[in-house]
């Protein structure tokens, strides 16, 4: 679920380019780690196009401007089969949880192909924490609450171009609980040393007043992120 930089423009309720609020770290990772306190409790549904429309809240590991990996909690359509790729409405289900999804390029099939599938319950509840990591042999691994969710491999990409940690949808009634957060923003180095974030750059991109903050606070090493909305 790329990200772009223009400011949206609506079609009915639907968005063309999607809405985020998002921070981000342009950075050489082997890894991000983030926790997220009331994921899908606090995101809003979209109440219109429920066939298609979506809500996001989650953390992206991007490989390149074309490729990347995602994982968090969704509301909205989520592929029915991991091995269908870029799955259409047809092939999708209504979903309330945990999610996660890939963009490689299928070098066999000449394209770029989008895979994703829902993993856990439906309404997950309380703080979840989520990591995408290479762990070596062109392989990356997704974890939730620290179990293996999904294994991809091969991967022709040892670490990231950048990091972000944000909030997407492609529809205008959807929306989440002003106020809700992410935390524990961890990031992994080229040595696979974890380090807390300390910083981050702000990648609002959407004509919804949705909007992010960072914060770190070095008396207790914790970060925040902040979403909110009037």
């Amino acid at each position: 679920m790329i990200c772009f930089t223009n400011s949206p423009t609506v079609s009915a309720t639907l968005l063309n380019p999607r809405a985020y609020t998002y921070q981000y770290r342009t950075i050489t990772t082997r890894g991000a780690f983030f926790s997220s306190t009331y994921g899908q409790e606090d995101l809003i549904a979209p109440s219109t196009n429920k066939s298609i429309g979506f809500i996001n809240k989650e953390m992206w590991v991007f490989l390149n401007d074309n490729e990347w990996i995602e994982t968090g909690a969704t509301k909205g359509p989520v592929s029915n089969s991991l091995q269908t790729p870029n799955p259409g409405s047809s092939n999708k289900s209504y979903w309330q949880g945990h999610f996660v999804a890939y963009k490689l390029y299928n070098s066999s099939a000449n394209q770029y192909e989008y895979h994703e599938v829902a993993y856990g319950s439906q309404n997950p509840t309380g703080t979840h924490n989520f990591s995408i990591t290479y762990i070596g042999s062109n392989t990356w691994v997704v974890y939730s609450d620290y179990a293996r969710v999904l294994t991809i491999s091969p991967v022709p990409y040892s670490s990231s171009k950048y990091v972000q940690v944000g909030i997407e949808t492609n529809e205008t009634t959807s929306s989440f609980l002003s106020g809700t957060f992410a935390s524990n923003w961890q990031l992994k180095d080229t040595n696979d040393i974890w380090h807390l974030s300390t910083m981050a750059v702000n990648g609002d991109s959407n004509n919804l007043n949705w909007s992010s903050s960072f914060s770190y606070n070095s008396s207790n090493s914790t970060n925040l992120i902040r979403y909110s909305h009037p």
